[in-house]
């Protein structure tokens, strides 16, 4: 196994990695850490993505390591303003780094903007959501998109059960297992509660902090694009997941990004169970 990555370190070539693009099983010592299942869903489930989350993606600086590392332009060092990253300069007083409740500087003031939404739920905030319309149970609310898009969110449901039956089909013990985890909240009849929706997004180099551990995430695409794949440099293996397949992947344990999209769209679903919604 190679070493971990830096955070939001770039995927700048695949050179020597190994590139899937037929159904294949990824393990490291005897662990299942991915499985691509090739032409996976129908033309209309792809087609239904398109249409139905298409225009989800906006403009959205916090993503975290996901987004990239902000590179330091001739000894500058930038900050956020709104998402616009913008040089310091001598002697500005800028905000200090928000900060977590364990002491941690906070990512959300310090990272690239992307076009990613997330969709489907998530818990409730100390701030207290719980009257927001739509939120499955006084635990969790429903994301904006999904609470002000609700015929979209509706058209949607279809790509998310197709997921769900290509997991139980492929990976039946997994899909069973995390059916059970009991949560707050849940993508109705899906073992995830929550998702990505990205549009041309090359993600660097990271963890997904907010998967439940243990959890396999579902991946799929739609569009036509050039690059793009997705690679797990720790393994050098890399996967080019097209419209109509499906990767499941344990993204919460091992470091992951993109290749460099060199042309096209390229709209990526990534459908995950979110750790804050699980019931202890």
């Amino acid at each position: 196994m190679y070493p971990a990555p830096a955070r939001g370190e770039r995927i700048a070539s695949l050179e020597g990695y190994r590139v899937l693009g037929e159904s294949e099983d990824i393990y490291h010592e005897g662990e299942l850490v991915a499985k691509f299942c090739k032409n996976e869903l129908c033309a209309g489930i792809v087609g239904l993505l398109s249409r139905a989350l298409g225009r989800a993606p906006a403009s959205n600086c916090r993503r975290g390591d996901s987004a990239g590392q902000i590179l330091d332009v001739a000894g500058k060092v930038y900050y956020c303003n709104k998402g616009t990253f913008l040089p310091v300069k001598p002697g500005m007083l800028i905000h200090a780094p928000k900060r977590k409740r364990d002491g941690q500087p906070s990512p959300y003031n310090v990272y690239n903007t992307v076009k990613s939404t997330i969709v489907g739920y998530t818990s409730v905030s100390s701030r207290g959501n719980s009257g927001i319309k739509g939120a499955a149970s006084s635990e969790s609310r429903p994301y904006a998109w999904t609470r002000d898009h609700p015929r979209e969110w509706a058209a949607a449901q279809p790509v998310f059960r197709a997921l769900s039956n290509s997991m139980k089909a492929r990976m039946p013990e997994q899909h069973s297992a995390q059916m059970k985890r009991q949560t707050h909240a849940r993508i109705e009849g899906t073992p995830w509660t929550t998702a990505a929706v990205n549009l041309n997004f090359a993600t660097g180099c990271h963890l997904d902090g907010q998967d439940a551990e243990g959890a396999f995430t579902a991946l799929t695409t739609a569009g036509d694009w050039r690059g793009g794949e997705f690679a797990l440099p720790q393994l050098r293996v890399a996967v080019d997941v097209r419209p109509g397949d499906v990767l499941f992947a344990r993204t919460d344990a091992w470091w992951h990004g993109n290749a460099p999209i060199t042309g096209g769209d390229r709209l990526a679903v990534v459908a995950y169970l979110h750790k804050t919604l699980l019931v202890w």
